[in-house]
Protein backbone atom coordinates (compact mmCIF):
# COMPACT_ATOMS: atom_id res chain seq x y z
CA UNK A 1 0.00 0.00 0.00
CA UNK A 2 1.70 2.99 -0.69
CA UNK A 3 2.46 5.69 1.86
CA UNK A 4 0.89 8.91 1.28
CA UNK A 5 2.51 12.07 3.22
CA UNK A 6 1.33 15.09 1.66
CA UNK A 7 -0.48 17.25 4.39
CA UNK A 8 -2.00 20.05 2.51
CA UNK A 9 -4.87 20.01 0.01
CA UNK A 10 -4.01 20.29 -4.12
CA UNK A 11 -4.21 23.09 -5.64
CA UNK A 12 -6.93 24.10 -8.22
CA UNK A 13 -4.78 24.05 -10.98
CA UNK A 14 -2.86 20.87 -9.71
CA UNK A 15 -6.09 19.33 -9.81
CA UNK A 16 -6.96 20.19 -13.52
CA UNK A 17 -3.60 18.93 -14.66
CA UNK A 18 -4.49 15.45 -12.89
CA UNK A 19 -7.39 15.24 -14.53
CA UNK A 20 -5.99 16.43 -18.26
CA UNK A 21 -3.72 13.24 -17.92
CA UNK A 22 -6.34 11.00 -16.85
CA UNK A 23 -8.90 12.32 -19.33
CA UNK A 24 -7.01 13.96 -22.34
CA UNK A 25 -8.77 16.38 -23.72
CA UNK A 26 -11.06 17.86 -20.58
CA UNK A 27 -11.13 21.45 -20.77
CA UNK A 28 -12.84 22.77 -17.54
CA UNK A 29 -15.25 25.37 -17.77
CA UNK A 30 -14.79 26.72 -14.64
CA UNK A 31 -12.62 26.82 -11.29
CA UNK A 32 -12.80 23.16 -9.60
CA UNK A 33 -15.59 24.09 -6.90
CA UNK A 34 -15.07 22.91 -3.62
CA UNK A 35 -17.99 21.13 -2.04
CA UNK A 36 -19.25 21.20 1.87
CA UNK A 37 -20.92 18.71 4.00
CA UNK A 38 -18.61 16.12 5.06
CA UNK A 39 -15.87 16.15 8.05
CA UNK A 40 -13.24 13.75 6.47
CA UNK A 41 -11.73 14.49 3.73
CA UNK A 42 -11.55 17.36 0.81
CA UNK A 43 -13.95 17.28 -1.96
CA UNK A 44 -14.03 19.05 -5.38
CA UNK A 45 -16.37 19.12 -8.45
CA UNK A 46 -14.68 19.55 -12.21
CA UNK A 47 -17.00 20.79 -14.31
CA UNK A 48 -16.01 20.21 -18.36
CA UNK A 49 -18.46 21.53 -21.08
CA UNK A 50 -20.25 17.53 -21.10
CA UNK A 51 -19.02 15.81 -18.32
CA UNK A 52 -18.21 16.66 -14.51
CA UNK A 53 -15.74 14.43 -12.38
CA UNK A 54 -15.83 14.36 -8.74
CA UNK A 55 -12.25 14.47 -7.02
CA UNK A 56 -11.48 13.49 -3.41
CA UNK A 57 -8.28 13.83 -1.16
CA UNK A 58 -7.42 12.05 1.75
CA UNK A 59 -5.01 13.44 4.13
CA UNK A 60 -3.50 12.06 7.51
CA UNK A 61 -6.56 13.92 9.93
CA UNK A 62 -10.16 15.04 9.77
CA UNK A 63 -10.54 17.77 7.40
CA UNK A 64 -12.60 19.43 9.89
CA UNK A 65 -10.22 18.94 12.97
CA UNK A 66 -7.12 19.14 11.83
CA UNK A 67 -5.52 18.40 14.77
CA UNK A 68 -7.27 14.72 15.27
CA UNK A 69 -5.25 12.21 13.18
CA UNK A 70 -6.54 9.68 10.75
CA UNK A 71 -5.01 7.45 8.47
CA UNK A 72 -5.14 8.26 4.63
CA UNK A 73 -5.30 4.93 3.83
CA UNK A 74 -9.19 5.00 4.38
CA UNK A 75 -9.23 6.29 0.48
CA UNK A 76 -8.09 2.87 0.13
CA UNK A 77 -11.01 1.09 1.59
CA UNK A 78 -13.61 3.53 0.00
CA UNK A 79 -12.05 2.44 -3.44
CA UNK A 80 -12.54 -1.23 -2.44
CA UNK A 81 -16.17 -0.50 -1.71
CA UNK A 82 -16.78 1.21 -5.08
CA UNK A 83 -15.20 -1.49 -7.13
CA UNK A 84 -17.00 -4.49 -5.05
CA UNK A 85 -20.23 -2.72 -5.62
CA UNK A 86 -19.86 -0.89 -9.06
CA UNK A 87 -20.58 -2.90 -12.32
CA UNK A 88 -17.63 -5.64 -12.21
CA UNK A 89 -18.12 -5.89 -8.89
CA UNK A 90 -18.82 -9.20 -6.61
CA UNK A 91 -21.97 -7.42 -4.98
CA UNK A 92 -22.73 -6.07 -8.17
CA UNK A 93 -26.62 -8.10 -7.60
CA UNK A 94 -27.14 -5.35 -4.85
CA UNK A 95 -26.84 -2.23 -7.82
CA UNK A 96 -29.50 -1.08 -9.20
CA UNK A 97 -30.32 2.87 -9.92
CA UNK A 98 -32.73 3.09 -6.76
CA UNK A 99 -29.84 2.94 -4.29
CA UNK A 100 -26.43 2.39 -4.78
CA UNK A 101 -22.49 3.86 -5.03
CA UNK A 102 -21.28 6.45 -7.00
CA UNK A 103 -19.26 4.66 -9.52
CA UNK A 104 -14.84 4.52 -9.54
CA UNK A 105 -13.74 6.44 -12.41
CA UNK A 106 -10.16 6.62 -11.43
CA UNK A 107 -8.07 6.47 -8.15
CA UNK A 108 -3.95 7.88 -7.40
CA UNK A 109 -2.97 6.16 -4.72
CA UNK A 110 0.52 8.12 -4.79
CA UNK A 111 -1.88 11.74 -4.20
CA UNK A 112 -4.53 9.54 -1.84
CA UNK A 113 -6.68 11.29 -4.89
CA UNK A 114 -10.34 9.16 -5.67
CA UNK A 115 -12.03 10.35 -9.33
CA UNK A 116 -16.00 9.38 -9.03
CA UNK A 117 -18.76 9.56 -10.75
CA UNK A 118 -20.65 13.46 -10.32
CA UNK A 119 -24.07 12.21 -9.30
CA UNK A 120 -25.28 15.83 -9.07
CA UNK A 121 -26.29 18.37 -6.30
CA UNK A 122 -29.44 16.83 -4.81
CA UNK A 123 -29.88 17.49 -1.03
CA UNK A 124 -28.36 15.03 1.30
CA UNK A 125 -31.33 12.69 3.56
CA UNK A 126 -31.53 15.93 5.99
CA UNK A 127 -32.29 18.61 3.49
CA UNK A 128 -34.49 16.77 1.89
CA UNK A 129 -36.65 16.08 5.08
CA UNK A 130 -36.17 19.89 5.63
CA UNK A 131 -38.51 20.58 2.31
CA UNK A 132 -41.20 18.22 4.35
CA UNK A 133 -42.11 15.61 1.68
CA UNK A 134 -44.97 13.80 1.80
CA UNK A 135 -45.12 10.89 4.06
CA UNK A 136 -45.87 8.61 1.25
CA UNK A 137 -43.07 9.60 -0.65
CA UNK A 138 -40.79 9.17 2.80
CA UNK A 139 -42.00 5.99 3.33
CA UNK A 140 -41.03 5.24 -0.59
CA UNK A 141 -37.34 6.13 0.14
CA UNK A 142 -37.32 4.89 3.43
CA UNK A 143 -38.23 1.05 1.95
CA UNK A 144 -35.60 1.59 -0.66
CA UNK A 145 -32.65 2.08 1.91
CA UNK A 146 -33.34 -0.32 4.22
CA UNK A 147 -33.66 -3.18 1.76
CA UNK A 148 -30.26 -1.73 0.64
CA UNK A 149 -28.49 -1.35 3.77
CA UNK A 150 -30.12 -5.34 5.04
CA UNK A 151 -28.85 -6.65 1.43
CA UNK A 152 -25.70 -5.42 2.13
CA UNK A 153 -25.46 -7.03 5.53
CA UNK A 154 -27.37 -10.15 4.36
CA UNK A 155 -25.64 -11.17 1.36
CA UNK A 156 -22.08 -9.82 1.94
CA UNK A 157 -21.96 -11.98 4.97
CA UNK A 158 -21.42 -14.75 2.58
CA UNK A 159 -18.74 -13.70 0.86
CA UNK A 160 -15.91 -14.48 3.11
CA UNK A 161 -13.23 -13.92 0.95
CA UNK A 162 -14.35 -10.22 1.11
CA UNK A 163 -13.07 -10.25 5.00
CA UNK A 164 -9.24 -9.18 4.48
CA UNK A 165 -9.89 -6.69 1.81
CA UNK A 166 -12.12 -4.53 4.14
CA UNK A 167 -10.88 -5.22 7.59
CA UNK A 168 -10.40 -1.78 7.90
CA UNK A 169 -8.43 -1.71 11.28
CA UNK A 170 -6.83 1.41 11.39
CA UNK A 171 -10.20 2.99 11.23
CA UNK A 172 -11.68 1.30 13.72
CA UNK A 173 -8.80 2.17 15.96
CA UNK A 174 -9.08 5.62 15.44
CA UNK A 175 -12.61 5.48 16.63
CA UNK A 176 -11.78 3.59 19.41
CA UNK A 177 -9.34 6.59 20.39
CA UNK A 178 -11.59 9.26 19.38
CA UNK A 179 -15.29 8.23 19.79
CA UNK A 180 -15.48 5.03 21.89
CA UNK A 181 -12.61 6.66 24.91
CA UNK A 182 -15.27 7.99 26.94
CA UNK A 183 -12.49 9.34 29.59
CA UNK A 184 -10.31 11.19 27.01
CA UNK A 185 -13.64 14.01 26.04
CA UNK A 186 -16.52 13.40 27.89
CA UNK A 187 -17.07 16.05 30.97
CA UNK A 188 -16.93 13.87 33.84
CA UNK A 189 -19.61 16.45 36.03
CA UNK A 190 -22.54 15.41 33.15
CA UNK A 191 -23.04 12.01 35.34
CA UNK A 192 -22.98 10.86 38.75
CA UNK A 193 -19.07 8.87 39.46
CA UNK A 194 -21.14 5.85 39.58
CA UNK A 195 -22.64 6.18 35.94
CA UNK A 196 -19.81 8.06 34.43
CA UNK A 197 -17.78 4.66 35.25
CA UNK A 198 -20.16 2.47 34.20
CA UNK A 199 -20.56 4.37 30.88
CA UNK A 200 -16.63 4.44 30.14
CA UNK A 201 -16.43 0.99 30.50
CA UNK A 202 -18.96 -0.04 28.64
CA UNK A 203 -18.31 1.99 25.43
CA UNK A 204 -14.66 1.59 25.60
CA UNK A 205 -15.14 -2.30 25.91
CA UNK A 206 -17.45 -1.69 22.49
CA UNK A 207 -14.96 0.05 20.99
CA UNK A 208 -12.35 -2.72 21.55
CA UNK A 209 -14.92 -5.58 20.25
CA UNK A 210 -15.36 -3.30 17.25
CA UNK A 211 -11.74 -3.73 16.43
CA UNK A 212 -12.21 -7.58 15.35
CA UNK A 213 -13.01 -8.58 12.31
CA UNK A 214 -17.12 -8.88 12.12
CA UNK A 215 -19.32 -11.10 9.99
CA UNK A 216 -20.21 -8.95 7.21
CA UNK A 217 -19.90 -5.82 5.06
CA UNK A 218 -20.98 -2.43 6.70
CA UNK A 219 -21.39 0.84 5.19
CA UNK A 220 -19.23 2.39 8.36
CA UNK A 221 -20.69 5.72 8.53
CA UNK A 222 -24.36 5.75 7.65
CA UNK A 223 -25.69 8.93 8.48
CA UNK A 224 -27.59 11.99 6.75
CA UNK A 225 -24.66 13.54 5.38
CA UNK A 226 -24.09 10.67 2.85
CA UNK A 227 -27.64 9.50 1.99
CA UNK A 228 -27.81 11.60 -1.19
CA UNK A 229 -31.61 12.00 -2.72
CA UNK A 230 -31.25 12.43 -6.34
CA UNK A 231 -33.82 12.52 -8.84
CA UNK A 232 -32.55 9.07 -9.99
CA UNK A 233 -32.69 7.61 -6.47
CA UNK A 234 -30.56 7.26 -3.80
CA UNK A 235 -26.84 7.78 -3.92
CA UNK A 236 -24.46 6.58 -0.78
CA UNK A 237 -21.48 8.42 -0.44
CA UNK A 238 -18.41 8.25 1.47
CA UNK A 239 -17.33 4.68 2.28
CA UNK A 240 -14.32 5.20 3.97
CA UNK A 241 -15.26 3.72 6.99
CA UNK A 242 -16.61 0.49 5.13
CA UNK A 243 -15.10 -2.21 7.09
CA UNK A 244 -15.70 -5.95 7.37
CA UNK A 245 -17.50 -6.08 11.08
CA UNK A 246 -20.37 -5.58 13.05
CA UNK A 247 -24.26 -4.31 11.17
CA UNK A 248 -24.74 -3.14 15.02
CA UNK A 249 -22.51 0.07 13.39
CA UNK A 250 -24.59 0.66 10.97
CA UNK A 251 -27.70 0.74 12.66
CA UNK A 252 -26.95 1.97 15.94
CA UNK A 253 -25.10 5.26 13.95
CA UNK A 254 -28.48 5.90 11.90
CA UNK A 255 -30.65 5.45 14.97
CA UNK A 256 -29.00 8.23 16.94
CA UNK A 257 -28.85 10.84 13.94
CA UNK A 258 -32.92 10.10 13.25
CA UNK A 259 -33.18 10.54 17.19
CA UNK A 260 -30.99 13.66 16.85
CA UNK A 261 -32.73 15.23 14.00
CA UNK A 262 -35.99 14.92 15.77
CA UNK A 263 -35.66 15.79 18.50
CA UNK A 264 -33.59 18.98 17.77
CA UNK A 265 -36.87 19.59 15.62
CA UNK A 266 -39.51 18.84 18.26
CA UNK A 267 -42.58 19.96 17.35
CA UNK A 268 -42.43 20.13 13.97
CA UNK A 269 -43.14 18.93 10.44
CA UNK A 270 -39.54 17.79 10.36
CA UNK A 271 -39.81 15.53 13.14
CA UNK A 272 -42.81 13.94 11.79
CA UNK A 273 -40.64 13.57 8.44
CA UNK A 274 -37.78 12.16 10.42
CA UNK A 275 -39.76 9.90 12.65
CA UNK A 276 -41.62 8.68 10.47
CA UNK A 277 -38.64 7.53 8.24
CA UNK A 278 -36.88 5.68 10.60
CA UNK A 279 -40.32 4.24 11.42
CA UNK A 280 -40.30 2.61 7.93
CA UNK A 281 -36.84 2.20 7.41
CA UNK A 282 -36.59 -0.13 10.67
CA UNK A 283 -39.86 -2.22 10.32
CA UNK A 284 -38.32 -2.58 6.09
CA UNK A 285 -34.78 -4.30 7.52
CA UNK A 286 -35.33 -6.39 9.88
CA UNK A 287 -38.61 -7.79 7.74
CA UNK A 288 -35.48 -8.50 5.35
CA UNK A 289 -33.06 -9.95 7.72
CA UNK A 290 -35.73 -12.00 9.23
CA UNK A 291 -36.31 -13.45 5.91
CA UNK A 292 -32.78 -13.46 4.38
CA UNK A 293 -30.38 -13.72 6.88
CA UNK A 294 -32.47 -13.99 10.69
CA UNK A 295 -28.86 -15.87 12.01
CA UNK A 296 -27.03 -12.20 11.27
CA UNK A 297 -27.97 -10.70 14.50
CA UNK A 298 -27.30 -12.28 18.29
CA UNK A 299 -28.60 -10.77 21.29
CA UNK A 300 -25.04 -9.42 22.01
CA UNK A 301 -25.68 -7.14 18.62
CA UNK A 302 -28.31 -5.48 19.53
CA UNK A 303 -26.96 -4.56 22.63
CA UNK A 304 -23.73 -3.49 20.48
CA UNK A 305 -26.00 -1.25 18.34
CA UNK A 306 -27.59 0.58 22.12
CA UNK A 307 -24.65 1.19 22.88
CA UNK A 308 -22.77 2.72 19.99
CA UNK A 309 -25.92 4.81 18.97
CA UNK A 310 -25.29 6.63 22.62
CA UNK A 311 -21.90 6.70 22.24
CA UNK A 312 -22.48 9.00 19.09
CA UNK A 313 -25.58 10.93 21.07
CA UNK A 314 -23.22 11.88 23.38
CA UNK A 315 -20.30 12.97 20.89
CA UNK A 316 -22.47 14.81 18.62
CA UNK A 317 -24.22 16.77 21.81
CA UNK A 318 -21.01 17.21 24.13
CA UNK A 319 -18.29 16.12 21.82
CA UNK A 320 -15.73 16.67 19.25
CA UNK A 321 -18.26 17.09 16.52
CA UNK A 322 -20.99 19.25 18.85
CA UNK A 323 -19.68 22.47 16.63
CA UNK A 324 -20.96 20.63 13.74
CA UNK A 325 -24.08 18.74 14.29
CA UNK A 326 -27.66 19.52 15.25
CA UNK A 327 -27.01 20.79 18.67
CA UNK A 328 -24.15 23.38 17.83
CA UNK A 329 -24.01 25.85 20.10
CA UNK A 330 -26.44 24.60 22.52
CA UNK A 331 -24.60 24.10 26.56
CA UNK A 332 -24.84 21.21 28.29
CA UNK A 333 -27.09 22.60 30.75
CA UNK A 334 -29.99 23.37 28.33
CA UNK A 335 -32.83 20.72 28.38
CA UNK A 336 -32.61 19.50 24.74
CA UNK A 337 -29.25 18.05 25.72
CA UNK A 338 -30.04 16.96 29.29
CA UNK A 339 -32.47 14.69 27.51
CA UNK A 340 -29.81 13.62 25.15
CA UNK A 341 -27.44 12.84 28.34
CA UNK A 342 -30.30 10.65 29.93
CA UNK A 343 -30.93 8.81 26.67
CA UNK A 344 -27.43 7.96 26.20
CA UNK A 345 -26.90 6.79 29.81
CA UNK A 346 -29.99 4.56 29.01
CA UNK A 347 -29.14 3.73 25.89
CA UNK A 348 -25.30 2.09 27.42
CA UNK A 349 -26.53 1.16 30.36
CA UNK A 350 -29.69 -0.74 29.66
CA UNK A 351 -28.14 -3.98 28.95
CA UNK A 352 -25.75 -3.93 31.85
CA UNK A 353 -28.36 -4.08 34.28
Amino acid sequence: MTVFSQTKPLLASELEAHLRRLRPGFEPVSAPVALKGGYLNYVWRLQGESESWIAKQALPFFAAFPEQALSPTRLWFEVRALEVLGPMGALVELRTETVRAPQLLAFEPEYSLLWMEDIGSGPDLYHWLMQIPCLERIAHRAQELALFLADLHAYSSSHRRLAEDFYNFEVQATRLRVQYDLAAWLPQNLYEDRVYTELRQAVYALGEQLLKPGKCLIMGDLWPASICMTEQGIRLLDWEFVHWGQPAQDLGHFMAHCWLISEAHAGTAIQVCIDHFWQVFSMHYWKRIETTCPQLWQENDYEAKRIHAGAEILIRTVGIFQKCGYFAGIPAQDPQVLKALALAQTLILDFQS
